[in-house]
């Protein structure tokens, strides 16, 4: 599947208020995003 823009990596730091997180870029640069899976998502939510 292609993505415009292209999807970027990133490393999760945590997980709260159910919808958002915090992740760093590869880069360094640090950023808060919302994630639509209200569920535990287990073993995803460890950081790195």
């Amino acid at each position: 599947m292609r993505f415009d823009p292209p999807l970027v990596s990133a490393t999760l730091v945590q997980r709260y208020k159910r919808f958002l997180f915090d992740a760093v870029l590869e880069d360094g640069t640090p950023f808060t995003g919302s994630c639509p899976n209200t569920g535990s998502m287990r073993g995803l939510t460890e950081p790195g």
